[in-house]
């Protein structure tokens, strides 16, 4: 009963002797009170739950395993930078699961070679360029880059060897220009000027320029104000800024529309002229060509 309810029985009650005024106003101001408490109850159980939901979030990226601690060397292995890039031989690889992706798998890529990986969903294909980042590591056989095995290198070096543009780049919440810089991984500081050039070249600053703000426009996260063809060129910028010998991509025209995949087509042409190229895809015709296409 609400409160009006029930001063009007206490009133009635009161009109007719059974209660006095200040009994009646009493149980109003205990009525009250109790409403209060339970809106706040049920005020304090909302919050309560939504705060369990994000403290679960919290603990299960606090349970996630950390990247591998650095391999302890007197000194960091140098790159031969004449030898093959890569080199995968006799590679076997298992999920946790037991489930069998790579059994047995070798490639050799030469200097500014580009290949193109292909096959049905789940043969390996993505899981192969984790395996080149260092994210998995293998059960059998052995990587190497640029002469050295993999597991030399610190995770510093191999950062420097390998650009890698996944299949949904992330963007994270900050200007065009902090997203773009993001790539980079050179001595000091990214000058302006390098990040409009990364831009140019990734055919993205044509439409960066018609944003409210050009390069200081602010993104949401995960970059959602901008289309999936905006995104990957981000993505692509990102690359041309990193500027790594190796360039490692996953599927990379997915989803997109025909205008921005021949957009990516071009800037992917002009990055990949000069480093050696492993490039996962469904789609042959996506882009231009190729020097071999390995079948898994």
């Amino acid at each position: 009963m609400g409160s009006f309810g029930t001063i009007g029985v206490g009133a009635f009650l009161a009109v007719h002797g059974r209660l006095d005024y200040g009994t009646v106003m009493a149980v109003v101001s205990l009525q009250m009170g109790v409403s209060a408490m339970v809106q706040s109850y049920g005020s304090a159980l909302a919050t309560f739950s939504a705060s369990l939901v994000k403290g679960g979030r919290v603990f299960d990226f606090l349970e996630l395993e950390c990247e591998e601690a650095e391999p302890k060397h007197d000194s960091e292995v140098v790159p031969c930078m004449d030898c093959m890039p890569v080199e995968v031989e006799q590679v076997t690889f298992s999920y946790c699961d037991g489930t069998e992706v790579l059994k047995d798998f070798s490639i050799a890529v030469g200097e500014k070679e580009k290949i193109m990986i292909m096959g049905e969903s789940g043969c390996g294909k993505s899981t192969l360029l984790k395996l080149l980042l260092r994210f998995y590591r293998q059960s059998a056989g052995s990587i190497r880059l640029y002469g050295q095995d993999i597991g030399k290198y610190s995770t510093w070096q191999l950062r420097q060897l390998i650009t890698y543009i996944p299949q949904n780049s992330y963007l994270f919440e900050g200007s065009v220009r902090e997203n773009i810089a993001f790539g980079y991984c050179g001595a000091g500081a990214v000058s302006d000027a390098q990040i409009r050039s990364a831009a140019r070249s990734a055919y993205a600053e044509e439409f960066i320029m018609l944003l409210p703000q050009g390069y200081d426009t602010l993104l949401s996260a995960g970059g959602r104000n901008l289309s999936g063809g905006q995104r990957q060129r981000i993505a692509i910028a990102r690359a041309f800024l990193r500027d790594a010998p190796i360039l490692l991509m996953d599927e990379p025209s997915s989803a997109l529309d025909v205008e921005s995949e021949e957009k990516i087509r071009q800037a992917m042409e002009e990055l990949t002229r000069r480093k050696v190229v492993i490039m996962v895809t469904h789609r042959k015709e996506a882009f231009g060509a190729v020097d071999r296409v390995v079948q898994l």
